[in-house]
């Protein structure tokens, strides 16, 4: 079963087209672009998060591949 965040986190990526080859596509598919966030269970995470070690990890060939990439990200707000 899926966390919350996870959950917020795909529904935050669900325009994302995979698959994902840049930085700019993936700010680009976000609702609020760099502003946006995901929170939940205690934990945050940020497009600007992402955006400061996504750098040379791509391609994102699916949702779950970038999903679980951002997870780890979240810190405790």
């Amino acid at each position: 079963m899926a966390s919350k965040l996870e959950d917020i986190v795909r529904e935050k990526c669900k325009n994302v087209n995979f698959p994902l080859k840049s930085l700019e596509d993936f700010v680009a598919a976000l609702p609020n672009g760099a502003d946006e966030y995901a929170e939940a269970e205690g934990k945050k995470v940020t497009a600007k998060d992402v955006a400061a070690v996504i750098g040379d990890k791509f391609p994102f060939n699916n949702m779950d591949e970038l999903v679980n990439f951002i997870l780890p990200l979240a810190k405790p707000n």
